[in-house]
């Protein structure tokens, strides 16, 4: 899957918690407005009014926080690809570094 545009294909991050008591909430029960997850994919480059490529500021394999706004897709393997234009990303967690 490659999207178009200024978008990010992101791999969600399993976001269970255990509480204290040992109860797991699952990830998405307490309606985060921010998701964590991996970019797996990126579409292309933003174009200035000056017709310049911007290229996107994550690279795949980089970890980050994002908006939970966002298109979501189950694969056939069951993982979950959340769809993500490139202003909804707030951080990058951990750049994965290629020697």
């Amino acid at each position: 899957m490659i999207p178009l545009g200024p978008r990010l294909a992101v791999e969600r991050r399993n976001q269970e918690r255990i509480l204290e008591s040992g109860l797991v909430v699952p990830g998405g029960a307490d309606r985060r407005t921010e998701l964590e997850g991996v970019v797996v994919a990126k579409g292309s480059p933003r174009i200035a009014r000056s017709g310049a490529k911007m290229p996107l500021d994550v690279e795949v394999g980089d970890e980050i926080l994002y908006s939970a706004r966002c298109d979501v897709f189950e694969l056939e393997d069951g993982s979950i690809i959340d769809i993500v234009e490139e202003n909804s990303v707030m951080a990058l967690l951990s750049r994965e570094v290629t020697a």
